[in-house]
């Protein structure tokens, strides 16, 4: 059920941002034509921003299937973050959806975990230097909570899929400030 809604907002995200485009596209070349130079239209230019090349899915892949995609411009605003630059490097590291804006963690090796588990955010401070596939164990408040599999990195966080069982716990050290996560060797 899960993987459902997730794949429906994805498909819902990916129709909203291509009318949204067409829209925008559509209006910008009309005040083209017709020489229109309001406060409007500046207005509508600055929203549009500085186009940003980023790679989209062309196809629908699975976790592990190879990746269909191609060069696309979006304006800046309506890039999310963590949206590939460059053309994808691996397979899917999770289901995508024609049309979805490609995140670096939606694509590479991946990490192997079971379908089963959940995925956590983790302070990227609380953790040393990992990579996708490490395997780690999650500590709060100095006892060990549950061990996990690193599924992505970047930014401020650490994404860890861990087992349903240790959710709840592992929810209210994280919400604590408690968490420490340690590399296995």
């Amino acid at each position: 059920r899960k993987q459902l809604f997730e794949g429906a907002m994805r498909l819902r995200y990916s129709v909203l941002l291509k009318k949204g485009l067409q829209l925008m596209e559509h209006t910008l070349s009309m005040a083209d034509r017709t020489g229109e130079h309001s406060s409007w239209v500046d207005r509508a230019r600055q929203a549009w921003g500085t186009p940003v090349t980023v790679w989209v899915a062309t196809a629908p892949a699975g976790r592990g299937d190879p990746i269909l995609a191609e060069a696309r411009e979006y304006p800046v605003a309506m890039v999310p973050a963590g949206a590939l630059t460059g053309a994808p490097g691996g397979p899917a590291a999770r289901a995508v959806e024609t049309g979805e804006i490609l995140l670096a963690s939606a694509v590479g090796a991946g990490a192997d975990v079971d379908p089963a588990a959940v995925v956590v955010a983790v302070p990227s401070s609380a953790a040393p230097r990992l990579v996708v596939g490490d395997l780690v164990t999650l500590f709060g408040n100095g006892a060990a909570v549950c061990d996990g599999t690193v599924t992505a990195t970047g930014g401020d966080t650490t994404e860890v899929a861990v087992s349903p069982s240790c959710v709840a716990t592992l929810a209210g050290h994280l919400l604590a400030g408690t968490v420490v996560v340690a590399r296995h060797a």
